[in-house]
């Protein structure tokens, strides 16, 4: 699906209000319950926050006279609850277009069409603060480049294919709850279709 209602707002004025003043209503109400209901601000999640209203012709009909806020992706592909869902980046074995974007504007695609890297491994990270400098590489080092040998078949050194990462750095770290390192093999030219599991090329 694309969207899921996680609150409504019932609007008991006699007349339709304007769309400024129900955009205005839907701006105070709807995004305090969207971190309410996914668990962090629409400014650090992945998915979106919309609002439906009623128009002069909805209006006649009682039962319309509400906002309907709606949180999830224009992409699509979501499958179950995204409630509680504070992840920021890919989850293990979802398959993405091309990454060289800002993270929220990762599009997450079926791994049996065309895409452009697969997520393969990560890593939950407990500590206060982003690694960083050595620390960081050998995370790196541990995680997507020990775990792409075992994924692929063979080291990113003798592929065809490369491997990126997502981790929450500096001042986004205590921003956000999504603290995992999150490893993906591919092609920054896509195409790919399938996994990539054990292709050893």
């Amino acid at each position: 699906h694309f969207y899921e209602v996680f609150a409504i707002l019932d609007i008991t004025d006699a007349a339709l209000p304007t769309a400024e003043a129900l955009g205005a209503r839907a701006t105070k109400e709807c995004l305090p319950a969207f971190t309410a209901y996914v668990g962090v601000d629409s400014s650090y999640s992945r998915y979106s926050s919309i609002y439906l209203a009623p128009d002069a012709v909805s209006w006649e009909d009682p039962a319309e006279r509400r906002i309907t806020c709606l949180a999830g992706s224009a992409s699509g592909n979501l499958v179950g609850s995204i409630k509680a869902d504070t992840a920021i980046f890919p989850a293990l074995g979802e398959c993405t277009g091309p990454q060289d974007v800002n993270p929220l504007d990762v599009v997450v695609l079926p791994c049996k069409g065309k895409h452009s890297y697969e997520v393969y491994a990560e890593k939950r990270l407990t500590g206060k603060a982003a690694p960083t400098g050595n620390a960081l590489t050998k995370l790196v080092n541990s995680v997507c480049a020990a775990g792409f040998t075992r994924f692929v078949g063979v080291s990113a050194a003798k592929s065809t294919y490369e491997y990126s990462y997502f981790i929450a750095e500096g001042d986004l770290w205590p921003k956000v709850k999504d603290h995992r390192l999150v490893c993906s093999v591919g092609s920054p030219a896509g195409g790919i279709k399938g996994s990539l599991k054990g292709v050893k090329k």
